[in-house]
Formats: structure tokens, sequence, C-alpha cells
């Protein structure tokens, strides 16, 4: 628990940003202040939303590479791979 407290001066823009991340992070402001300054990752749902994503992304790949390593990489497995290049592509621009 921490035990001691500094202030730091925002704009009322900065203030909103500043708390608007924090509860998308489920996290205080205060919390979410100390683990950005210390260089900590917040766990934010919509992080979590898109490591699931990419935990889907990986099996897709993974069975691709399965077949292609049987030698059964058919038009069927282009198309596969290519909506996972599209669902990686869709991915990045909603973390970026």
């Amino acid at each position: 628990m921490p035990r001691k407290a500094t202030s730091i001066r925002l704009s009322d823009d900065e203030l909103a940003v500043l708390r608007d991340r924090a509860a998308q992070c489920g996290m205080t402001a205060s919390a979410w202040c100390r683990m950005v300054s210390l260089d900590q990752v917040p766990r934010c749902t919509s992080d979590q939303e898109a490591v699931r994503q990419l935990r889907c992304i990986g099996h897709n790949l993974n069975q691709l590479t399965k077949l292609a390593h049987q030698g059964q990489f058919d038009e069927a497995a282009a198309e596969d791979l290519e909506r996972v290049r599209k669902g990686i592509d869709l991915l990045l621009e909603t973390l970026w």
C-alpha cells in the first residue's frame, strides 16, 4: 500500500483522458498513473479481448501449418490463411 502522496497538474482534457484510460482498465486514476509511471503496463479489458483474438488466430495458424506439413495446403487453406491475415490486420488497427 503506497504511503506517500504527490500531485500533478493536468488540464481538464488531460484529466478526462487519464480517467478514461484508468476506467478502461478497471483501475483508479491513481493506480493507473502509478503503474504507467513505473513502466508497468496496465491490463485493460480491451487488451484482454485482443489477447483472446490473438489466441484464436494462433490456433488457426497452427492448423494451417499442420496442413502445409502434411501436403494438404489447398485453395480452402489459402482462403483460411487470407482470413487469418485480415483478422490480424483488424486487430492491429484496434490496438494502434
